[in-house]
């Protein structure tokens, strides 16, 4: 009996300890909703970072593709203008 009533006291020493060591909130406080919430934070946060992440990615790819359609576009145009140029010189001929 004497060893589970000193049990009994060190566990409650310990709950003091670490209720006096954390600024958290008791959970009773919270709503259902607010736990859920809280829990699915840190989810939500990776997925987040994961997501910004991609849109970088994308973004790169995006402003590479259109470098390289910017040069074919005017590779294009040199060529539409030979193209030209060459038409103009069949017709007076």
């Amino acid at each position: 009996m004497a060893t589970k009533l000193a049990d009994l006291d060190g566990l409650v020493k310990d709950a003091i300890e670490r209720k006096q060591a954390t600024s958290e909130r008791p959970v009773s406080n919270m709503t259902p909703d607010a736990i859920n919430r809280s829990r699915s934070v840190a989810i939500k946060r990776v997925e987040l970072a994961r997501l910004k992440e991609k849109l970088a990615q994308v973004q790169g790819e995006n402003s590479k593709s259109i470098k390289e359609l910017g040069s074919k576009q005017a590779m294009l145009a040199i060529e539409h203008r030979a193209i030209k140029e060459t038409m103009e010189l069949v017709s007076q001929i």
